[in-house]
């Protein structure tokens, strides 16, 4: 490199040096950011944990996955696997202790899948075009094994929350920001108007298009859903599930007027005609009824998830992913069992008193500038008369806060907690709907809970601190009613209103508790584990030995049986990639040069 090209690279990287030294300036002395951070209050958390899962000695668990694919003669194998470690958690008046000491990992929390596919065969699974060069057909085939391992970790997790022992679970993934990625996938899939899960038979009869749809839109049923925009049909099958209504009891029970009604008749009319009929039992000037059998979508939906899991995870001699004769379970088949999979687990927490907390160690959330700070202003919560620093990224923007004012701000702390849905709004400039959809349509409100947390500083020096983390949790209407806030968002080009979870004046009793585990559950000894989850980090390290095990190990089980059928066939230079090919004499050559 030429010396005038080092100049131009110190001139510019100075540049954006004192760019970022200006930045890391406008976080200094904010008296009116740092309220917004939650200090840890222990005997609170004692009381809640107390009042939630009752005194006793419980347990908690941490469950992690992961994945890998190599391609070996124009076959792709995908290594999957997941684990869970688990450890005592003792409830009492007095206190709350997590036995790390104890910690060890749950054999019967445990799954791997090793999954054979020709490279034919892969686009179909994929659901899109491989790409031509290495980078985009690597890119294409990430989707199956992260479905598989997704798959993985909540079948793990649901099987630990549904132990009467188990009061806590860790999952080393965000699942505010799982459920959108899976829900879109299930909508696709409906466009699609194919998928091999159809006509799977259950007790309670085959698995129908409408169930998928049902499944998407409702869940099991427990869930909340606002009476509004894209979620109003999913509301209205919901109370009709029930039995049949008149058209006065299905208008009063969902708040609407004669022409919001009459609109809604034409849209569930809509519905049940791209259904093929088989909702609506009738819809006249009298009543709505649905059809006989419509309200055990669930029940199919549970079943053919678990029939789903049995092959990929517990069924040997079997391909994991094949249904039938060229009847492929594809990414958009998995990641709808997935969707399933995360509903019965919010409900297990839910209706089982546990705690799910799911933790993402990085993020590129911009949650905070762009749509919660805004609402505060718009309350007259947050009061300043200097502009926000520049930095929209919520993990740095709290990290340079927390380290630039480390007097106010003392580790273990945690932003103030707020409803999912505010991931998908953006500031409005307008002082009567102070937010509007940043694409089009807001999420249902009442199902996640996030915020950031940060666990630890160091001794020696305050402002170092071990890093920021997101975490969320299910909405939990029992302890979260409090804090359920009232405004108008604008929807398409519409004024909607809006019932999310939003801690500001109140406290969050559920976010404090977990703060307080939180805090108990790291490993200030090991740096990867400083701040974070001894339970997560060990799960993660035996997944990642088990699936590298698994890769070098199955790697040569199929090079066996290929080149078995490579000779027999005499297709070498079918099977063989020519990089394999030239990397195998490559390195036959340097050995016998070494060798001489």
């Amino acid at each position: 490199m030429s010396s005038s090209d080092a100049a131009e690279l110190r001139k510019h990287t100075a540049a954006m040096a004192a760019l970022f030294q200006s930045r890391v300036s406008s976080f200094k002395n904010r008296a009116d950011l740092t309220p917004l951070v939650k200090r840890l209050n222990k005997s609170a958390a004692v009381t809640t944990a107390t009042e939630t899962w009752g005194e006793g000695d419980w347990e908690c668990v941490g469950i992690d996955g992961s994945m890998d694919f190599d391609e070996r003669m124009q076959m792709i194998l995908f290594y999957v696997s997941g684990t869970g470690y688990r450890c005592p958690l003792t409830v009492s008046r007095s206190d709350v202790t997590v036995g790390l000491r104890k910690l060890q990992r749950d054999q019967n929390l445990s799954v791997t899948a090793a999954v054979p596919i020709w490279v034919e065969d892969a686009a179909a699974l994929s659901r899109q075009r491989l790409g031509e060069t290495e980078f985009d057909f690597n890119y294409s085939m990430q989707g199956i094994p992260y479905a598989l391992m997704l798959m993985a970790e909540l079948n793990l997790a649901r099987a630990a929350a549904k132990e009467e022992s188990t009061k806590l679970v860790f999952l080393d993934r965000p699942l505010s920001s799982t459920f959108p990625s899976i829900l879109n996938d299930l909508r696709m899939l409906l466009r699609l108007r194919s998928s091999s899960l159809l006509g799977i038979a259950t007790p309670k009869g085959q698995v129908t298009k409408l169930d998928l749809q049902l499944g998407a839109v409702l869940g099991s049923g427990q869930r909340y859903l606002p009476a509004r925009g894209q979620h109003l049909v999913a509301r209205a099958i919901r109370e009709l599930m029930s039995g049949e209504k008149t058209r006065g009891q299905l208008a009063s029970a969902l708040g609407l007027d004669r022409d919001g009604f009459d609109n809604l008749v034409k849209r569930l009319a809509r519905f049940d005609q791209l259904e093929d009929g088989m909702l609506l039992d009738h819809c006249d000037l009298t009543s709505i009824m649905i059809r006989d059998g419509v309200k055990d979508y669930w029940e199919r939906l549970v079943n053919v998830t678990q029939q789903v899991l049995d092959k990929v995870f517990y069924t040997r001699g079997e391909h994991p992913l094949l249904m039938g004769e060229d009847k492929w379970l594809t990414v958009l088949d998995l990641n709808a069992i997935n969707l399933f999979l995360l509903l019965m687990l919010l409900d297990v927490a839910i209706n089982g008193n546990k705690t799910i907390v799911g933790i993402a160690k990085d993020t590129t959330a911009t949650d905070l500038t762009r749509a919660v700070f805004p609402y505060l202003t718009w309350r007259g919560d947050l009061k300043t008369d200097k502009p926000l620093p520049r930095v929209r990224n919520d993990r740095a923007f709290l990290a340079i806060l927390s380290a630039t004012n480390n007097r106010e701000v003392e580790p273990p702390w945690r932003f103030i907690a707020y409803d999912s849905c505010f991931t998908t709004l953006m500031d409005n400039n307008d002082p009567e709907i102070p937010l509007r959809a940043a694409r089009k349509v807001v999420a249902s409100e009442q199902l996640f809970v996030r915020t950031y947390f940060q666990l630890r500083s160091f001794k020696t020096d305050s402002a170092m601190r071990s890093p920021v983390f997101l975490c969320d949790r299910p909405f939990c209407l029992k302890l979260d009613h409090k804090s359920i806030r009232e405004f108008d968002v604008l929807e398409r080009a519409h004024s909607q209103r809006l019932d999310p979870f939003f801690e500001d004046g109140d406290f969050s009793e559920l976010d404090n508790l977990i703060l307080y585990l939180l805090s108990l559950s790291d490993n200030p000894e090991v740096i990867e584990a400083f701040g974070h989850n001894q339970l997560l980090y060990l799960a993660d390290k035996a997944v990642k030995l088990r699936v590298k095990s698994m890769r070098s190990t199955l790697r040569g089980v199929a090079d066996l049986e290929l080149s078995s059928l490579a000779r027999r066939e005499r297709i070498f230079t079918i099977l063989s990639r020519h990089r394999d090919m030239r990397a195998d004499s490559e390195l036959r050559r340097t050995r016998f040069a070494r060798n001489a």
